[in-house]
Protein backbone atom coordinates (compact mmCIF):
# COMPACT_ATOMS: atom_id res chain seq x y z
CA UNK A 1 0.00 0.00 0.00
CA UNK A 2 3.14 2.66 -0.50
CA UNK A 3 1.14 3.46 -3.28
CA UNK A 4 -1.23 5.75 -0.39
CA UNK A 5 1.22 8.88 -0.36
CA UNK A 6 1.34 9.27 -3.92
CA UNK A 7 -2.02 10.62 -3.79
CA UNK A 8 -2.03 12.09 -0.78
CA UNK A 9 -0.48 16.13 -0.59
CA UNK A 10 2.91 16.00 0.49
CA UNK A 11 2.10 17.39 4.29
CA UNK A 12 -0.70 14.52 4.76
CA UNK A 13 1.59 12.09 3.55
CA UNK A 14 4.48 13.14 6.06
CA UNK A 15 2.54 13.37 8.78
CA UNK A 16 0.77 9.93 7.66
CA UNK A 17 4.08 8.16 7.52
CA UNK A 18 4.70 9.65 10.66
CA UNK A 19 2.58 8.55 12.61
CA UNK A 20 2.36 4.63 11.46
CA UNK A 21 6.23 4.75 12.55
CA UNK A 22 5.62 5.92 15.83
CA UNK A 23 8.20 8.82 15.79
CA UNK A 24 5.14 11.44 16.63
CA UNK A 25 2.62 11.50 19.39
CA UNK A 26 -0.33 13.09 17.79
CA UNK A 27 -2.68 15.07 19.15
CA UNK A 28 -6.30 15.60 18.40
CA UNK A 29 -5.61 18.28 16.21
CA UNK A 30 -3.35 15.59 13.90
CA UNK A 31 -5.05 12.87 14.78
CA UNK A 32 -8.46 14.53 12.38
CA UNK A 33 -5.51 15.30 9.77
CA UNK A 34 -4.60 11.56 9.52
CA UNK A 35 -7.84 11.01 9.43
CA UNK A 36 -8.64 13.26 6.55
CA UNK A 37 -6.07 11.88 4.49
CA UNK A 38 -7.01 8.18 5.08
CA UNK A 39 -10.65 9.07 4.18
CA UNK A 40 -9.21 11.01 1.03
CA UNK A 41 -7.04 8.32 -0.08
CA UNK A 42 -9.57 5.68 0.07
CA UNK A 43 -11.76 8.11 -2.65
CA UNK A 44 -9.03 7.73 -5.17
CA UNK A 45 -9.70 5.75 -7.78
CA UNK A 46 -5.96 5.67 -8.90
CA UNK A 47 -4.78 4.04 -5.35
CA UNK A 48 -7.02 1.22 -6.18
CA UNK A 49 -5.73 -2.06 -7.78
CA UNK A 50 -6.63 -5.95 -7.98
CA UNK A 51 -3.49 -6.96 -6.93
CA UNK A 52 -3.95 -6.05 -3.25
CA UNK A 53 -6.02 -8.61 -2.34
CA UNK A 54 -4.11 -11.24 -3.55
CA UNK A 55 -2.56 -13.90 -0.75
CA UNK A 56 -5.76 -13.10 1.70
CA UNK A 57 -9.21 -13.72 2.09
CA UNK A 58 -11.62 -10.87 0.82
CA UNK A 59 -15.34 -10.58 1.46
CA UNK A 60 -18.07 -11.38 -0.69
CA UNK A 61 -18.46 -8.41 -1.72
CA UNK A 62 -15.26 -7.54 -2.50
CA UNK A 63 -14.75 -10.96 -4.76
CA UNK A 64 -17.83 -9.71 -6.83
CA UNK A 65 -16.93 -6.33 -7.25
CA UNK A 66 -13.00 -7.60 -8.45
CA UNK A 67 -14.76 -9.54 -11.32
CA UNK A 68 -15.57 -6.31 -13.02
CA UNK A 69 -13.34 -3.42 -14.47
CA UNK A 70 -12.09 -0.74 -12.78
CA UNK A 71 -13.68 2.24 -15.08
CA UNK A 72 -17.22 0.29 -14.39
CA UNK A 73 -16.75 0.53 -10.61
CA UNK A 74 -19.01 3.89 -9.04
CA UNK A 75 -16.96 5.70 -6.86
CA UNK A 76 -18.92 4.25 -3.44
CA UNK A 77 -17.85 0.84 -4.64
CA UNK A 78 -13.99 2.47 -5.17
CA UNK A 79 -13.87 3.43 -1.65
CA UNK A 80 -15.12 0.58 -0.58
CA UNK A 81 -12.38 -1.79 -2.33
CA UNK A 82 -9.76 0.58 -1.25
CA UNK A 83 -10.59 0.58 2.79
CA UNK A 84 -10.68 -3.20 2.36
CA UNK A 85 -7.27 -2.84 0.64
CA UNK A 86 -6.07 -0.73 3.58
CA UNK A 87 -7.52 -3.10 6.14
CA UNK A 88 -5.75 -6.09 4.85
CA UNK A 89 -2.40 -3.83 4.87
CA UNK A 90 -3.10 -2.03 7.68
CA UNK A 91 -4.82 -4.26 10.28
CA UNK A 92 -4.10 -2.49 13.37
CA UNK A 93 -5.36 0.95 11.80
CA UNK A 94 -8.24 0.08 9.67
CA UNK A 95 -11.02 -1.60 10.49
CA UNK A 96 -12.39 -3.80 8.20
CA UNK A 97 -16.26 -3.78 6.73
CA UNK A 98 -18.45 -6.02 9.17
CA UNK A 99 -21.28 -7.75 8.04
CA UNK A 100 -24.30 -9.01 9.76
CA UNK A 101 -26.20 -12.32 8.33
CA UNK A 102 -29.61 -11.52 9.42
CA UNK A 103 -32.04 -14.56 10.06
CA UNK A 104 -34.82 -14.83 7.70
CA UNK A 105 -38.07 -12.24 8.55
CA UNK A 106 -35.57 -9.98 10.59
CA UNK A 107 -34.37 -6.32 9.66
CA UNK A 108 -32.84 -3.37 10.37
CA UNK A 109 -34.35 0.12 11.29
CA UNK A 110 -33.38 3.49 12.22
CA UNK A 111 -35.23 4.55 15.39
CA UNK A 112 -34.49 7.79 17.44
CA UNK A 113 -34.09 11.09 15.63
CA UNK A 114 -33.71 9.34 12.13
CA UNK A 115 -36.85 7.72 12.58
CA UNK A 116 -38.70 11.05 14.10
CA UNK A 117 -36.96 13.14 10.50
CA UNK A 118 -38.51 10.34 8.33
CA UNK A 119 -41.73 11.01 9.70
CA UNK A 120 -41.82 14.28 9.25
CA UNK A 121 -40.46 14.07 5.52
CA UNK A 122 -43.16 11.60 4.63
CA UNK A 123 -45.89 14.15 6.07
CA UNK A 124 -44.26 17.28 4.65
CA UNK A 125 -44.41 15.18 1.31
CA UNK A 126 -47.77 14.30 1.40
CA UNK A 127 -48.68 18.06 2.69
CA UNK A 128 -46.98 19.34 -0.14
CA UNK A 129 -48.42 17.44 -2.63
CA UNK A 130 -52.01 17.81 -1.44
CA UNK A 131 -51.20 21.15 -1.16
CA UNK A 132 -50.57 21.48 -5.14
CA UNK A 133 -53.48 19.30 -6.05
CA UNK A 134 -55.64 21.78 -3.92
CA UNK A 135 -54.46 24.92 -5.46
CA UNK A 136 -54.46 23.15 -9.38
CA UNK A 137 -57.72 22.21 -8.63
CA UNK A 138 -59.05 25.75 -7.16
CA UNK A 139 -57.42 27.02 -10.62
CA UNK A 140 -59.01 24.90 -13.17
CA UNK A 141 -62.24 26.12 -11.60
CA UNK A 142 -61.67 29.60 -11.24
CA UNK A 143 -60.09 30.21 -14.72
CA UNK A 144 -61.71 27.02 -16.87
CA UNK A 145 -58.36 26.18 -18.10
CA UNK A 146 -55.56 23.88 -18.00
CA UNK A 147 -53.05 26.35 -19.40
CA UNK A 148 -53.43 29.37 -16.79
CA UNK A 149 -52.98 26.76 -14.21
CA UNK A 150 -50.18 24.79 -15.44
CA UNK A 151 -48.52 28.55 -15.79
CA UNK A 152 -49.29 30.18 -12.59
CA UNK A 153 -47.97 26.76 -11.40
CA UNK A 154 -44.70 27.37 -13.01
CA UNK A 155 -44.19 29.98 -10.28
CA UNK A 156 -43.72 27.28 -7.28
CA UNK A 157 -40.87 25.88 -9.61
CA UNK A 158 -39.06 29.38 -9.51
CA UNK A 159 -39.71 29.55 -5.76
CA UNK A 160 -37.97 26.44 -5.17
CA UNK A 161 -34.77 27.68 -7.34
CA UNK A 162 -35.01 30.78 -5.30
CA UNK A 163 -34.54 28.76 -1.27
CA UNK A 164 -31.87 26.58 -2.53
CA UNK A 165 -30.23 29.66 -3.82
CA UNK A 166 -31.00 31.46 -0.52
CA UNK A 167 -29.44 28.38 1.74
CA UNK A 168 -26.23 28.07 -0.50
CA UNK A 169 -26.01 32.19 -0.12
CA UNK A 170 -26.29 31.82 3.54
CA UNK A 171 -24.57 28.31 4.65
CA UNK A 172 -27.78 27.05 5.59
CA UNK A 173 -28.68 23.01 5.47
CA UNK A 174 -31.72 22.06 3.85
CA UNK A 175 -33.93 21.21 7.42
CA UNK A 176 -36.64 18.50 6.69
CA UNK A 177 -39.30 20.20 8.89
CA UNK A 178 -38.85 24.02 8.84
CA UNK A 179 -37.64 24.31 5.58
CA UNK A 180 -40.27 21.82 4.63
CA UNK A 181 -43.30 24.21 5.76
CA UNK A 182 -41.23 27.03 4.24
CA UNK A 183 -41.49 25.60 0.63
CA UNK A 184 -45.27 24.48 1.44
CA UNK A 185 -45.74 28.11 2.67
CA UNK A 186 -44.26 29.68 -0.72
CA UNK A 187 -46.67 27.33 -2.70
CA UNK A 188 -49.36 29.57 -1.93
CA UNK A 189 -48.24 32.86 -1.57
CA UNK A 190 -46.17 32.56 -4.80
CA UNK A 191 -49.25 32.16 -6.34
CA UNK A 192 -50.86 34.96 -6.00
CA UNK A 193 -48.64 37.42 -8.06
CA UNK A 194 -49.58 34.84 -10.90
CA UNK A 195 -53.14 34.91 -10.38
CA UNK A 196 -53.12 38.95 -10.05
CA UNK A 197 -51.47 39.46 -13.38
CA UNK A 198 -53.26 37.21 -15.65
CA UNK A 199 -56.36 37.50 -14.32
CA UNK A 200 -56.09 40.69 -14.91
CA UNK A 201 -54.78 40.46 -18.07
CA UNK A 202 -57.78 38.03 -19.28
CA UNK A 203 -59.91 40.92 -18.42
CA UNK A 204 -58.24 43.34 -20.43
CA UNK A 205 -58.87 40.86 -23.58
CA UNK A 206 -62.39 40.26 -22.58
CA UNK A 207 -62.53 44.12 -22.94
CA UNK A 208 -61.01 43.80 -26.64
CA UNK A 209 -57.54 44.22 -26.10
CA UNK A 210 -55.12 41.57 -28.22
CA UNK A 211 -53.16 39.10 -26.11
CA UNK A 212 -49.68 41.23 -26.38
CA UNK A 213 -51.15 44.46 -25.45
CA UNK A 214 -53.36 43.17 -22.30
CA UNK A 215 -50.33 41.28 -21.06
CA UNK A 216 -48.28 44.39 -21.07
CA UNK A 217 -51.03 46.27 -19.61
CA UNK A 218 -51.41 43.72 -16.97
CA UNK A 219 -47.82 43.56 -16.18
CA UNK A 220 -47.63 47.94 -16.17
CA UNK A 221 -50.19 47.67 -13.60
CA UNK A 222 -50.18 45.66 -11.58
CA UNK A 223 -46.36 45.85 -11.05
CA UNK A 224 -47.06 47.79 -8.21
CA UNK A 225 -49.28 45.38 -5.80
CA UNK A 226 -47.07 42.85 -7.03
CA UNK A 227 -43.72 44.60 -5.76
CA UNK A 228 -45.81 45.81 -2.45
CA UNK A 229 -46.94 41.96 -1.66
CA UNK A 230 -43.60 40.61 -2.04
CA UNK A 231 -41.99 44.01 -0.12
CA UNK A 232 -44.04 43.18 3.07
CA UNK A 233 -43.43 39.94 3.58
CA UNK A 234 -40.02 40.25 2.97
CA UNK A 235 -39.42 42.94 5.42
CA UNK A 236 -41.87 41.32 8.21
CA UNK A 237 -39.54 38.06 7.78
CA UNK A 238 -35.77 39.95 8.26
CA UNK A 239 -36.22 40.51 12.05
CA UNK A 240 -36.85 36.25 12.72
CA UNK A 241 -33.78 35.95 9.54
CA UNK A 242 -31.43 38.07 11.81
CA UNK A 243 -32.55 36.42 15.14
CA UNK A 244 -33.32 39.93 16.55
CA UNK A 245 -36.77 40.08 19.10
CA UNK A 246 -38.60 41.64 21.83
CA UNK A 247 -38.50 39.88 25.08
CA UNK A 248 -41.67 41.38 26.58
CA UNK A 249 -41.01 39.95 30.13
CA UNK A 250 -38.17 42.11 30.45
CA UNK A 251 -38.80 44.37 27.75
CA UNK A 252 -35.87 44.78 26.13
CA UNK A 253 -34.37 43.59 22.25
CA UNK A 254 -33.05 40.26 22.35
CA UNK A 255 -30.69 38.62 19.82
CA UNK A 256 -29.31 35.34 18.56
CA UNK A 257 -31.87 33.45 20.97
CA UNK A 258 -32.45 29.67 20.92
CA UNK A 259 -35.80 30.66 18.71
CA UNK A 260 -33.73 31.86 16.18
CA UNK A 261 -31.58 29.20 15.48
CA UNK A 262 -34.87 26.84 14.62
CA UNK A 263 -36.86 29.46 12.41
CA UNK A 264 -34.10 30.86 10.66
CA UNK A 265 -34.16 28.29 8.28
CA UNK A 266 -37.53 28.77 7.33
CA UNK A 267 -37.50 32.89 6.98
CA UNK A 268 -34.53 32.40 4.43
CA UNK A 269 -36.10 30.40 2.40
CA UNK A 270 -39.03 32.12 2.60
CA UNK A 271 -37.50 35.74 1.90
CA UNK A 272 -35.13 34.32 -0.79
CA UNK A 273 -37.24 31.85 -2.21
CA UNK A 274 -40.71 34.86 -2.79
CA UNK A 275 -38.09 37.55 -3.72
CA UNK A 276 -36.76 35.52 -6.52
CA UNK A 277 -40.21 34.33 -7.91
CA UNK A 278 -41.50 37.64 -7.26
CA UNK A 279 -38.56 39.04 -9.97
CA UNK A 280 -38.97 36.31 -12.40
CA UNK A 281 -42.80 36.10 -12.41
CA UNK A 282 -42.99 39.59 -13.60
CA UNK A 283 -40.64 38.42 -16.50
CA UNK A 284 -41.45 34.18 -16.59
CA UNK A 285 -45.14 34.53 -16.25
CA UNK A 286 -45.98 36.86 -18.88
CA UNK A 287 -44.04 35.40 -21.31
CA UNK A 288 -45.38 31.71 -20.94
CA UNK A 289 -48.63 32.97 -21.38
CA UNK A 290 -48.15 34.74 -24.49
CA UNK A 291 -46.12 32.09 -25.74
CA UNK A 292 -48.77 29.34 -24.50
CA UNK A 293 -51.71 31.29 -26.25
CA UNK A 294 -50.14 31.54 -29.33
CA UNK A 295 -49.07 27.97 -29.62
CA UNK A 296 -52.28 26.46 -28.82
CA UNK A 297 -54.11 28.46 -31.10
CA UNK A 298 -51.49 27.29 -33.94
CA UNK A 299 -52.46 23.93 -32.74
CA UNK A 300 -56.27 24.51 -32.67
CA UNK A 301 -55.51 25.90 -36.49
CA UNK A 302 -53.96 22.92 -37.30
CA UNK A 303 -56.30 19.91 -35.84
CA UNK A 304 -59.61 21.81 -36.16
CA UNK A 305 -59.28 24.56 -38.57
CA UNK A 306 -60.21 27.35 -36.22
CA UNK A 307 -59.26 31.12 -36.55
CA UNK A 308 -55.51 32.47 -35.27
CA UNK A 309 -56.51 34.96 -32.41
CA UNK A 310 -53.62 37.30 -32.64
CA UNK A 311 -52.53 40.11 -30.75
CA UNK A 312 -53.37 43.07 -33.31
CA UNK A 313 -56.76 43.50 -32.34
CA UNK A 314 -57.47 46.77 -33.05
CA UNK A 315 -60.51 48.36 -30.43
CA UNK A 316 -62.78 50.40 -32.38
CA UNK A 317 -64.01 53.58 -30.61
CA UNK A 318 -67.70 53.96 -29.72
CA UNK A 319 -69.50 55.91 -32.00
CA UNK A 320 -71.44 59.45 -30.78
CA UNK A 321 -75.11 59.23 -31.31
CA UNK A 322 -76.22 62.22 -29.95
Amino acid sequence: MSRIWKVLPRKDAAALENALSGETSAGEGEHEILLRALNRAMTDRHLYRAEDFQGGKPSRPVEELLKRDREDLSSAQIEFLNREAMALALPGVIAPHTWIELPSEYEIRYAGEREEQEKAQAFLGRAFVIAILMIVLILVTQFNSLLVPVIIMSTVVLSLVGVMLGLVVCGLPFGIIMTGIAVISLAGIVVNNGIVLLDFARQLQGQGLGLVEATVEAGVTRLRPVLLSAATNFIGLIPMAVGISYDFHTFSWATRSESTQWWRNMSIAIIFGLSFTTVLTLVVVPSLYVMLNHASARVRHALFGAPRTGSSVVVEPAHDTR
